[in-house]
Order: structure tokens, then C-alpha cells, then sequence
């Protein structure tokens, strides 16, 4: 199952709470940057664990859209 997760960066504390809570290793943290980033979506499997964890509520995880067979 896939997912689009976002992230409001401007909420986002950098506590790295969601990398923690994320058991699939779907969510990474970018050192660079300083933010946590869904480096494989497509393995998400949409337990909503970050979503839950996440203190500051910036994280929302919805199922990617399934495109429909051509016709």
C-alpha cells in the first residue's frame, strides 16, 4: 500500500519522533536539512503511527491515490 505523507515543516520541532515511530523505516531523517522526509511512500502501510506520535500534529498521511485503468 502506498501513502502521501506531508509534513508542515514550519510546525515540525525537529524531534524526530516520527523516524522513531515509523517501524517500516518509511520516514527519514535529513541531516542537512534538519527534517524528516518519506524516503519510500510507496512502502507505507498506513498504520498512522508518526501521524499519532507526532507532538506538534504537523504530519498527515492519506492513501495515495489509485489511478484508475484505462478504459
Amino acid at each position: 500500500m502506498a501513502a502521501n505523507i506531508k509534513f508542515d515543516l514550519d510546525l515540525c520541532s525537529s524531534c524526530k519522533t516520527c523516524v522513531d515511530a515509523c517501524f517500516i523505516d518509511v520516514i527519514r531523517w535529513d541531516d542537512k536539512k534538519e527534517q524528516p522526509f518519506a524516503a519510500y511512500p510507496e512502502d507505507c502501510v498506513l498504520c498512522l503511527g508518526c501521524e499519532e506520535a507526532c507532538p506538534a500534529q504537523c504530519i498527515e498521511v492519506l492513501p495515495a491515490a489509485v489511478s484508475a485503468a484505462p478504459q
